[in-house]
């Protein structure tokens, strides 16, 4: 098998005896002529134009190699004069040919319309006018206009973090682009809300799983030209799908020149990124976001004065985790680990202990679920060791509350508590390492707040991060009553979570409604694997079932005899909570209990654990519905007959 270059493409031909050879015009002279031939024919199938032809000479026998004198290049058109010359003249002639034709040694690289070197150049055919007067491309540059990014467009990105995600995110905004992000946890129609909304040329994924979800909508994105995926093997080729590998080696004869004009059209006020809200209250927002934010807003230290190590994990389509993990930690060194994509599920912590940060960035359902890992722990632990707990949280409460007062001093039995109990917390949960702890993207209880810092942890605040987060209360998930009152719902939902310590999460419900009514959920096990809410009930409920002298393990034994010392303290808890509203308007007036907790697999929080209120109305629609099918609106507390619908 041997190859010939024509026209920057390579053609496999072979070698072929007399009989089988085609030539225009007729046979070659010489019965036992053998070479190396590319017919016309051959090479007009593989080109779709009429191109030159190579003929061997009859005085070549026996070996099969090539070499430059042995080759005519006839470049005339497909129709050809009959062969008819006596035997020896074609030989004499076509030798004549080929001294006029072929190159000479010191013939310049390119000069020649044809060669027989694998790495050699030729002379390219140009026309006037027409197509043949359109400069030459590669295949290289060709798949590169067809793939190129286009300015101020999108990359789309979905996966969990990774380097790649990085270097994806990065690279779209040298390239010109803009680096948006799309959560794993959306559907396919979500996914291709946002990829059409950024008029997104190239879209990211993860592996196959989140492939499918592009492969289904793509017929519905104009601008989308490929298709990458960066993990797992490609299961199914198909037209504009690269792996990594063949992305990567597409910008390899970029030349540096053309990266640098576009870098240097570049302005820090110009829009480098798009955040897509995750759509907790409707539809995800847009929002720009410009390169001249993204410094020193964690108050990280530089790499050069201390190397600070954090840990990706919440999803980096969130503005929260870009500054940390991509920004900050670019602008100052910071080396970050990436966590397993189950982090959210209960793998974290056990990535925490390995890496041990020096900074922690926690949305507050994070925290939430650290707190109640942490007592449902100390719940098993010794009368001795719960006393000890016990002393050692109201210490650092204390002094740490007079610390944000300005007060420096620090107290013998602070330091005594700090020995036996604050450092053994901190390396228990992977933090002994940690100066920073953040929370941000929603807001966190004061009760969570204080339950860390009376451990000696303080978990900073922080605000501002896209304009739905401005204030702890967000307009956008305000409760508009039928008396149009304006009701925040996370203070409400909050007080009964603290003081009913069996529910897991609260909704409240009545938009456009005569009162309120909240939809409740109990703690329960979760199945590590999948994220599934389980039916059993989790450590810290089963105690607070026996302390009431209920004998139920599930949730749904609960729900289904209406356990009565378990309905009872809800009603109490929500009682005391109404008790402290300001207006009966702000009072809950039913409630009912849920089969399942919320979570990621049901679809009820989003990727950073913030509830998807309209996904939960639509869910419960006919439960919230059983709320209001009473005409007379209730008056004070509810009354036994509310309590649950099922």
């Amino acid at each position: 098998m041997r190859q010939i270059c024509l026209l920057g493409a390579s053609l496999k031909i072979k070698d072929i005896p007399r009989r089988a050879r085609r030539r225009c015009g007729g046979e070659a002279a010489g019965p036992e002529m053998r070479g190396t031939v590319l017919c016309e024919s051959d090479a007009g199938m593989a080109l779709a134009e009429p191109v030159s032809m190579v003929y061997c000479n009859s005085a070549l026998q026996g070996s099969c190699e090539l070499a430059r004198e042995d080759v005519l290049l006839n470049s005339s058109p497909r129709t050809a004069e009959p062969h008819n010359s006596e035997p020896g003249e074609d030989s004499k002639m076509e030798r004549c040919q080929v001294d006029s034709l072929c190159p000479k040694a010191s013939s310049s690289p390119g000069s020649s319309v044809w060669t027989t070197r694998c790495d050699g150049e030729v002379r390219l055919r140009m026309e006037e006018q027409g197509p043949g007067s359109e400069a030459p491309k590669t295949v290289h540059q060709l798949l590169q206009e067809s793939l190129g990014l286009e300015r101020f467009h999108g990359v789309g990105i979905l996966g969990f973090n990774s380097a790649e995600w990085f270097i994806a995110d990065i690279g779209a905004i040298l390239a010109g682009g803009f680096a948006v992000g799309i959560y794993t946890t959306n559907s396919p129609e979500a996914c291709h809300y946002v990829a059409e909304n950024c008029s997104a040329n190239i879209i990211v994924v993860e592996n196959h799983k989140q492939l499918q979800k592009i492969l289904e909508i793509e017929h519905r994105l104009p601008h989308l030209k490929g298709i990458v995926q960066y993990r797992e093997e490609i299961k199914e080729k198909r037209p504009n799908l690269y792996s990594w590998r063949e992305f990567m080696e597409l910008g390899r004869d970029v030349p540096d020149s053309r990266l640098r004009e576009i870098v240097e059209s570049q302005k820090p006020n110009q829009c480098c990124t798009l955040i897509y809200t995750s759509g907790t209250t409707g539809q995800p927002k847009g929002l720009t976001w410009t390169a001249a934010v993204a410094a020193r807003f964690i108050m990280l230290r530089d790499a050069h004065d201390r190397q600070e190590e954090v840990v990706s994990y919440l999803p980096l389509s969130h503005i929260a985790a870009q500054m940390c993990d991509i920004w900050a930690a670019m602008t100052l060194g910071v080396q970050v680990y990436f966590a397993q994509p189950d982090a959210l599920k209960g793998s974290l912590v056990e990535t925490l202990k390995e890496v041990r940060p020096t900074a922690f960035l926690g949305v507050p359902r994070v925290w939430e679920k650290m707190e109640e890992k942490m007592k449902s722990v100390g719940m098993k632990a010794s009368a001795l060791r719960r006393r000890v707990a016990t002393w050692a949280k109201g210490v650092g409460l204390q002094t740490n509350l007079k610390r944000m007062n300005g007060c420096s001093e620090v107290p013998v039995n602070f330091r005594l508590a700090q020995q036996l109990v604050y450092r053994k917390v901190r390396k228990a949960i992977g933090l002994d390492r940690c100066t920073k702890c953040y929370t941000g993207a929603a807001p966190i209880t004061r009760e969570t707040l204080e339950f860390f810092l009376s451990l000696n942890i303080p978990v900073l605040e922080l605000y501002g991060m896209t304009p739905p987060y401005l204030t702890p209360s967000s307009s956008a998930e305000l409760i508009i009553t039928a008396g149009g009152e304006n009701i925040p719902p996370i203070p409400i939902e909050d007080a009964v979570k603290n003081a009913v310590p069996i529910i897991s999460n609260a909704m409240l419900v009545g938009d456009k409604a005569k009162f309120l009514s909240m939809l409740l959920t109990l703690k329960c096990v979760v199945d590590e694997e999948t994220g599934e809410p389980r039916d059993d009930l989790a450590p810290e409920a089963l105690e607070f079932c026996q302390k009431l002298g209920s004998k139920a393990t599930k949730v749904s034994e609960i729900i289904s005899s209406k356990d009565k010392a378990i309905y009872a303290a809800i009603q109490k808890g929500i009682s005391a909570v109404n008790e402290r509203a300001v207006s009966n308007a702000q009072k809950v007036q039913k409630w009912v209990l849920l089969e399942k907790d919320f979570s990621l697999f049901g679809g009820e929080l989003g990727p950073t654990l913030k509830l998807k209120r309209p996904v939960v109305a639509h869910k419960y629609q006919d439960q919230i519905a059983q709320f209001y099918t009473d005409i007379e609106t209730p008056s004070g507390e509810p009354s036994t007959r509310t309590q649950s619908l099922h």
